[in-house]
């Protein structure tokens, strides 16, 4: 086995593993959204059940400000899928170049096992015509 294929089996694997590092970064995002939503969720409704003027009005600058970081937290997941896409497309080259250096590896062994398997008939029909003493 030929160093550049080991090197494109280390580049394959850290693509891979950047790839679980992102997806669990995208869902901690997720997450965030999620919870950022139910708290806006839960101002709302508390200022719908409020008759008091200044609750309703604290209620609802508290759901503005979830509600901000929720487009936060969705904004971060876009990026996060960004990076994600990115790190595809390394991978997928990376696994291509892997494919094409193992396929040219397999390409020489049988080569070289061919060859060896003709010199080997070779001698052994030399040896057949030897005369024997």
């Amino acid at each position: 086995m030929t160093m550049t294929i080991e090197t494109y089996r280390r580049k394959v694997k850290t693509c891979q593993q950047n790839l679980a590092s992102l997806q669990a970064e995208k869902g901690r995002f997720s997450l965030k959204a999620v919870a950022a939503f139910k708290r806006k969720q839960s101002a709302l409704a508390a200022a719908h059940r409020s008759t008091n003027v200044s609750t309703i009005n604290m209620k609802e600058r508290e759901a503005v400000r979830h509600e901000s970081d929720q487009s936060k937290a969705l904004v971060d997941m876009a990026k996060v899928d960004r990076k994600i896409a990115d790190e595809q497309k390394k991978l997928s080259a990376a696994q291509s170049k892997l494919d094409q250096a193992v396929a040219r590896e397999q390409k020489k062994q049988d080569v070289s096992k061919k060859k060896n398997d003709a010199d080997l008939k070779k001698q052994q029909v030399e040896q057949k015509r030897a005369p024997v003493r």
